[in-house]
């Protein structure tokens, strides 16, 4: 690892931090107490940093020169599109489902329901499987060191995402989401086989 590789997975797992630290309820509640800044408030501003700060990152990934892992062919390139296209997809669907909601933009107060239906029957955090997928497609396609590092810490923190989630969603909705856990996986559904 060269010393651009470092500085790059310093600057991506420092955006990881401020972005966990900066959700936390806690610090949510300092600046609603101490700077008197409104959650719908505090949740448009945090969305736009976030944005900002990812797309500067990504122009600065895009920017930086890095060899070639492996060499993608054909194959690689047909399994990469359907990572990216299924991932994609998934994402879409979730953040189309809980956009308004948590972006800030609403100024009535939207009642939050434990989602249990649709693809959250097949698995509890569809929007963090579509992220997985879309990334590894994205890696598959462009098998770049500089990507492998990237994507790395990012599936590595939207893991560490999906624990810290389950607490919090333990907490919102406790028991309903005890027994939701019990019988519907975290993040890869189940295949089940016919017996004939």
């Amino acid at each position: 690892m060269n010393k651009i590789h470092l500085l790059l997975c310093f600057q991506w797992v420092l955006y990881c931090v401020f972005h966990s630290l900066l959700a936390n309820s806690k610090v949510k509640k300092i600046f609603n107490t101490y700077f008197k800044i409104s959650s719908n408030s505090y949740r448009i501003g945090y969305n736009l940093l976030a944005i900002g700060w990812l797309l500067a990152l990504i122009y600065n990934l895009a920017a930086i020169k890095s060899s070639e892992i492996f060499y993608p062919n054909l194959y690689s390139d047909i399994l990469a599109v359907i990572l990216m296209l299924t991932g994609g997809a998934i994402m879409i669907q979730c953040i189309y489902k809980y956009f308004y909601q948590h972006s800030g933009l609403s100024v009535q107060k939207i009642s939050v329901q434990l989602q249990t239906n649709g693809i959250h029957s097949l698995i509890r955090h569809p929007l963090y499987l579509g992220t997985i997928l879309f990334l590894a497609g994205i890696f598959i396609m462009w098998p770049l060191m500089k990507n492998l590092f990237v994507i790395g810490i990012i599936i590595i923190y939207t893991l560490a995402g999906v624990w810290l989630e389950e607490e919090k969603l333990i907490t919102q909705f406790g028991d309903a989401y005890i027994k939701y856990k019990a019988r519907v996986p975290m993040i890869l559904p189940r295949i089940k086989f016919r017996n004939n």
